[in-house]
C-alpha cells in the first residue's frame, strides 16, 4: 500500500472480485485522499465493501480531484452507504 501512495501515474485501478472488505476500502480511501493520486477510474465491483467501505470511499471522493469513474456494484451496500455518496 505504501508504494501506491507514491504513485503519480496510475490512472485505472481494477480490483473487481477481490473480496475487499471495509478495511481494504479504508486503505484505498487513504490513497484517494493523497496529493499524488491521479486515479481516474476505480473498479471495486463484486467485493465485500458494505456500507462502511462505501462511507470510507465516499469521504475520500470529496477530497479527490482526479477520479471521474467508480464502480462499486454488488458490494452489499444499502441505503446507509448510498446516502454517503449522495
Amino acid at each position: 500500500m505504501e508504494h501506491l501512495l507514491e504513485n503519480t501515474t496510475l490512472k485505472v485501478l481494477d480490483l473487481n472480485a477481490n473480496e475487499i472488505t471495509f478495511k481494504g476500502c479504508e486503505a484505498i480511501a487513504k490513497y484517494l485522499k493523497g496529493e499524488n493520486c491521479m486515479l481516474e477510474s476505480l473498479h471495486l465491483a463484486n467485493n465485500k465493501c458494505s456500507d462502511y467501505g462505501a462511507k470510507a470511499i465516499a469521504q475520500a471522493i470529496s477530497a479527490n480531484k482526479s477520479l471521474i469513474h467508480i464502480d462499486m456494484t454488488y458490494n452489499d451496500i444499502n441505503d446507509l452507504g448510498l446516502t454517503m455518496f449522495a
